[in-house]
């Protein structure tokens, strides 16, 4: 997928290689069959300027920003995570919190109207909150 086809936010599940034997990140979440999700997430800086939200279960902020920067084949120098944190979602809000160790803490005016654009399209009813 390359970057101007990629969503502004992804929320990905993991999935178990059984050859490796190990979790990876797996695909965006199926909100209509999971009802809890608990990962790291990182924002992602293109050029534009455009910010993205990329999140999973599996793996560290670094981790995210690599998987990120191989699902839509960008040059790792001008699409860069700068900021990062946690994201945890239950059957009535959605939540952030924390920081990345790697990256630092996310800014909530770069955050929040990028969750509220996704919570509207993807979980309607639920509560927004950012710590």
């Amino acid at each position: 997928m390359k970057l101007e086809d990629t969503p502004e936010m992804q929320v990905c599940d993991q999935r178990f290689d059984e050859m490796s034997r190990d979790y990876f990140t797996g695909d965006p979440i199926n909100w209509e069959t999971r009802k809890r999700y608990d990962g790291k997430f990182v924002v992602i800086g293109a050029p534009g300027p455009r910010y993205y939200i990329f999140s999973s279960e599996n793996g560290n902020h670094s981790d995210l920003e690599r998987v990120f920067q191989e699902r839509t084949e960008s040059n790792p120098r001008l699409v860069r995570a700068f900021c990062g944190g946690t994201l945890t979602i239950d059957d009535k809000s959605i939540r952030v919190y924390g920081k990345s160790e790697t990256f630092g803490p996310y800014g909530r005016e770069t955050v929040r109207p990028i969750i509220e654009r996704y919570a509207k399209q993807h979980l309607p009813n639920h509560e927004i909150e950012i710590l």
